[in-house]
């Protein structure tokens, strides 16, 4: 008996401070930390025209393991076609990949675990065989950095830079490294274009 009521008060100070925390409602806005943003450029010098993309695949490609050396693709996303009005695309053109964007997150995996391809198509009677017109662009080696942050009870993510590699079927250029390092976690959209 004389141990229990030598507990009470241990057990008092563990649900002070328990309820401390309890009444903190951490609004952390970092589901979209890691994510990166591409946009089609639209009009001018290396735009599209708004009905060059009518169909839009995403394709994630894993990195290669010792289980399996010759990676396939993971999944493949169809948006249906683009709606486009006048001289430009709506808001449907913004395209975002974040970790469980626009495919489900796998094993606890980050999207640098993985390479993308961003296939646009416009369907045409002139184009070359298969009636359509293809613009690829890859984005590969993926580098997210980031930190958690605590504050009293809450602890939230917080990306503080990205890197990856984009190359496109459009250009004979090597793969243009893009570096992604202010302001942390902003949505920073790069444009895909015709050069």
């Amino acid at each position: 008996m004389k141990k229990i009521l030598c507990s009470i008060p241990g057990l008092l100070i563990m649900l002070a401070l328990a309820g401390c925390c309890a009444n903190d409602i951490c609004v952390c806005q970092d589901e979209l930390a890691d994510a990166l943003f591409f946009t089609f450029r639209i009009g001018g010098t290396n735009g599209f025209r708004a009905d060059q993309i009518d169909t839009l695949f995403i394709v994630r490609i894993p990195h290669p393991t010792a289980l399996v050396p010759k990676p396939t693709r993971d999944s493949i996303l169809r948006i249906l076609p683009l709606a486009n009005g006048g001289a430009t695309l709506t808001q449907d053109s913004l395209i975002a990949i974040n970790n469980a964007a626009p495919f489900a997150a796998s094993g606890g995996l980050k999207l640098d675990a993985y390479d993308y391809q961003i296939t646009a198509y416009q369907y045409s009677k002139a184009a070359p065989v298969g009636g359509r017109y293809r613009y690829t662009f890859k984005i590969s080696n993926i580098k997210l950095d980031g930190q958690y942050q605590a504050n009293g009870c809450c602890t939230c993510y917080s990306n503080t830079g990205k890197q990856f590699d984009l190359s496109s079927n459009l250009s004979a250029a090597p793969a243009q490294p893009k570096v992604v390092t202010a302001p942390v976690n902003k949505p920073i959209i790069t444009p895909l274009t015709t050069r």
